[in-house]
Formats: structure tokens, sequence, C-alpha cells
């Protein structure tokens, strides 16, 4: 990461990577439109061989709403594939665009299947 980047972002990246394990790393991820970015942190092999975690990093700066309630707590996405799924990182960026960008309900069971879909 950069100077640029909030110094919260980076305490929230390395929260995730030391509980992710791993080989870490951090790519940037842009909407379709160009207008909104993500962090998406990837650690290889996590929690075991053949599968990688994922996190947002930065999704902690939106408003989440929840049935049309403006929530006051704020989160990361996670999800976790077999390495196979080479798309996973976009898919889980792509959720959070939509929660950042459509104010799509962002609660702790919320699933996006129509996001796997776009994939």
């Amino acid at each position: 990461m950069n100077k640029s980047v909030p110094e919260h972002y980076r305490d929230v990246a390395r929260f995730v990577a030391e509980a992710f394990v791993g080989n870490v790393s951090i790519r940037q991820a842009w909407d379709q439109d160009e207008t909104s970015t993500i962090g998406v942190l990837t650690a290889i092999d996590s929690p075991s061989v053949d599968l990688n975690s994922y996190s947002t990093i930065g999704f902690c700066d939106t408003q989440i709403h929840d049935y049309e309630e403006e929530l006051s707590y704020r989160a990361e996405l996670a999800m976790v594939a077999q390495q196979r799924f080479e798309k996973a990182r976009n898919i889980l960026a792509t959720a959070a665009f939509h929660v950042i960008n459509s104010n799509w309900s962002c609660h702790r069971l919320a699933i996006y299947p129509d996001v796997v879909d776009m994939y």
C-alpha cells in the first residue's frame, strides 16, 4: 500500500492478514464505471491448501443499510473459495460495489446470488 492509503485501512489489512494467515496480497478493484474502488486482500492456501480467503479493505467506510434501516456498525466483506475459482476476488468486489453504489441491504446473513451469476 502506498502513503495515500488511510491509516485505518492499513490497520484493517493487518488485522485481516493476521486472521487469514497464508501468503497475502492486496489489489485494488474498480467498479464498472470506474467511480468506486475497493481493496481486496487475498490469502493463498488459507484456511487450508487449495482454498483462498478474500476480504475487502475499505468497505468499512460504507454506511450499511439493512432492510432500509441505516445501521451504526461498519464491516468488511469476506469469503473463502477453492483456488480453481479464479473470479472469487471479482465476485467479492462486485458484491461490495452493489452495497456501496446501489445501497443493497447488507447484514450478517446476506447472500448475493445474482453477483455470482455475473461471472
